[in-house]
């Protein structure tokens, strides 16, 4: 209800300072209300990810495609699990393993 309550008090508002008809009033403040919510493109990758062994669609968006190479990101990204892997590897070898108590 709040939304329609505003509505009216700048239809009136506008009456007020033009002396239109409330009608008229609402159709200029209706236009004048933003449009849709924007959509932004993004850069379809996924054929560059194919010969990496992706099988995904993949998306990026523009500014980032822009700033970087798609392709190199591409192969880091598919890297990356197996360079986390010796790291966590390790940091837990010398560590004993929790036991839950009861």
């Amino acid at each position: 209800m709040t939304d329609r309550r505003d509505l009216k008090r700048r239809v009136r508002a506008r009456q007020e300072r033009t002396g239109e008809s409330y009608m008229t009033a609402l159709r200029h403040v209706q236009a004048q209300r933003p449009s849709a919510i924007p959509t932004i493109e993004r850069v379809d990758l996924t054929e560059l990810g194919a010969p990496l062994g992706m099988k995904c669609r993949i998306a990026m968006f523009p500014e980032l495609a822009d700033r970087v190479d798609a392709a190199t990101m591409l192969a880091q990204l598919r890297d990356a699990p197996r360079r986390a892997a010796p790291r966590r590897a390790a940091r837990s070898a010398g560590r004993p393993h929790a036991t839950r108590s009861g």
